[in-house]
C-alpha cells in the first residue's frame, strides 16, 4: 500500500479482506454532481459497489487514489510556466505547435514547414497542450477522489489548480486560443488548434464534482464561469472559431461538443439548444452516410483512429443532449443515419473481426475502443459492445481502468 495512506484509504483496503465498509461521504457530496461527459448519477452506483466491497471497483479506486496522491505534491499548472513566449510576448496566451508539420526538406532553413498527415513531429511536444493535459488529469482525478472518499485534501488541491489556471491574475490563461497549433514559417496559430480545448470538458466536470466542498467557494465558481463565458464568446465571435465551427470532420464535431458543454456550464441553455440543433443535422445526419460511415474521416492516414475520435465527440454530444431532452443516442433521420448506425458500422473493425479497408499508418489507440464501446454497451444494452470494450482494454492503463469502473460503470449485467 501507499506509504501515506489516509484512514479512508486504509479502510478501503481492509474492506477487501475484512468485510468492512467505507466510511460514508460527507453530506456536502450527496446527490449527483452537474457534469457533462458522463452521467453524474452513476457515481451512486460506484459508491454502492465500494460499500459492498466489490473487488474490481475497489481496485480502480486504489489506482485513482494513487494518482490523486501524486498530485498532492505535483503542480500547479499554468500556461505562464512554459517557454518560449507567444509572439505577442504575453505568457498568459496559450501556445502549441501543430503536430503533423515538419521542416521543409527543400529549404535550408526548413521553412515553411510542410504537412505529413498522421506523422507526429517530436518537436511539437512540450507546448501548452501538454500542460493542459496535466491540468485536466490532475483536477479530474482529484475531484473524483474527493467525491468518492470525502477526503478534503483532494478538493483543496483541485481548487488550487483551478484558481492558478483560470483565476489568479498572474497565471490565468487568456480565454482564447489565438496561438494554438502554430506552424513555423506559415502561421502563428490555426483554427485547428481549437480541438485541443476539448480537454476543458473534463475540467468543467471536475468543477461540478467539487460542488459542496469547502475548498471551492461561490466566488471561485463565479470567476470560472466568467472565464468560460468569455471563451465561449471567443469561439463564437472570432475568425478562428468561425472556421472551426464550419469544419465537416472531427474538428467541427468537437467544436460543437465544446460549445454546447460550455454554454450549459455557464447557464446559457438557449444557446446550447441552438448549437445542439445544428449539430444534430450537421454531425449526425449529414456526416454519417447510409451505411453508418463517418464520411469525413476516411481519407486520413489514421482513418480508424479518427473515426473513433469523431465517435468520441458524437457520444459527448449525445450525452450533452440528455441535458436538453433529446435522444441522439438512438435518433436517426429517414435515411437511417445516426450515432447507433455509426457504432454498428465501426464495431466489427474495432473488434478485429473485419480488416480495416482504409489507411491506418500507426498502431491503433485502443483506449478509444475501450471507452467508446463501454459507453455504447450501456446506451444500447449490448453484450457485444461490452465484449469489444473489454478486448480493447489494456490492463496496464490505469486511466482506462478508472474510467471504466468509476466514471462509465456498467449499470447492470448485460
Amino acid at each position: 500500500m501507499h506509504p501515506l495512506l489516509s484512514p479512508t484509504h486504509l479502510l478501503i483496503a481492509w474492506s477487501m479482506f475484512a468485510g468492512l465498509t467505507i466510511p460514508p461521504l460527507s453530506r456536502a457530496a450527496d446527490g449527483p454532481p452537474l457534469v457533462f461527459t458522463f452521467d453524474g448519477r452513476d457515481l451512486s452506483i460506484v459508491r454502492a459497489r465500494l460499500e459492498a466491497a466489490d473487488s474490481s471497483t475497489i481496485a480502480a479506486l486504489e489506482k485513482l487514489l494513487r494518482r490523486a496522491d501524486r498530485q498532492l505534491t505535483s503542480g500547479p499548472y499554468s500556461v505562464t510556466f512554459n517557454e518560449p513566449l507567444p509572439p505577442n510576448g504575453d505568457p498568459r496566451d496559450y501556445m502549441s505547435q501543430a503536430p503533423y508539420w515538419w521542416p521543409n526538406p527543400k529549404r535550408r532553413d526548413g521553412l515553411p514547414f510542410v504537412r505529413r498527415d498522421g506523422e507526429v513531429n517530436p518537436a511539437s511536444h512540450g507546448g501548452d497542450d501538454d500542460e493542459l493535459t496535466r491540468l485536466r488529469n490532475a483536477v479530474f482525478d482529484l475531484s473524483l477522489a474527493w467525491r468518492l472518499t470525502g477526503d478534503a485534501r483532494y478538493a483543496a488541491r483541485a481548487a488550487e489548480f483551478l484558481r492558478v489556471w483560470f483565476i489568479a491574475p498572474e497565471t490565468r490563461m487568456k480565454p482564447r486560443l489565438k496561438y494554438a497549433q502554430y506552424v513555423p514559417g506559415l502561421s502563428d496559430g490555426r483554427a485547428a488548434g481549437i480541438v485541443e480545448s476539448r480537454k476543458f470538458l473534463r475540467v468543467i466536470d471536475a468543477v461540478g464534482m467539487l460542488a459542496g466542498s469547502e475548498a471551492w467557494t461561490d466566488r471561485d465558481q463565479q470567476e470560472i464561469e466568467r472565464w468560460f463565458r468569455d471563451y465561449l464568446n471567443w469561439l463564437r465571435e472570432s475568425e478562428r472559431g468561425d472556421t472551426e465551427r464550419a469544419e465537416d470532420n472531427n474538428h467541427g464535431t468537437w467544436y460543437d461538443a465544446q460549445a454546447t458543454a460550455f454554454a450549459l456550464f455557464v447557464g446559457e441553455k438557449k444557446r446550447a439548444r441552438e448549437i445542439m440543433d445544428r449539430a444534430a443535422r450537421k454531425r449526425f445526419q449529414r456526416a454519417i452516410d447510409d451505411r453508418g460511415r463517418p464520411i469525413h474521416e476516411l481519407d486520413r492516414t489514421r482513418s480508424l483512429d479518427y473515426s473513433l475520435f469523431n465517435l468520441d465527440a458524437l457520444m459527448h454530444l449525445a450525452t450533452l443532449d440528455e441535458h436538453l431532452g433529446q435522444k441522439l443516442w438512438k435518433t436517426n433521420n429517414n435515411a437511417g443515419r445516426g450515432l447507433a448506425e455509426n457504432v454498428a458500422w465501426i464495431a466489427p473493425y474495432a473488434a478485429g473481426q473485419k480488416r480495416w479497408p482504409y489507411d491506418q499508418i500507426a498502431p491503433l489507440k485502443s483506449e478509444r475502443i475501450a471507452i467508446n464501446f463501454r459507453r455504447a454497451a450501456v446506451a444500447y444494452q449490448s453484450p457485444y459492445y461490452e465484449q469489444i470494450s473489454r478486448a480493447g482494454t489494456n490492463p496496464d492503463d490505469d486511466e482506462v481502468a478508472i474510467l471504466l469502473a468509476l466514471v462509465y460503470p456498467l449499470r447492470e449485467p448485460l
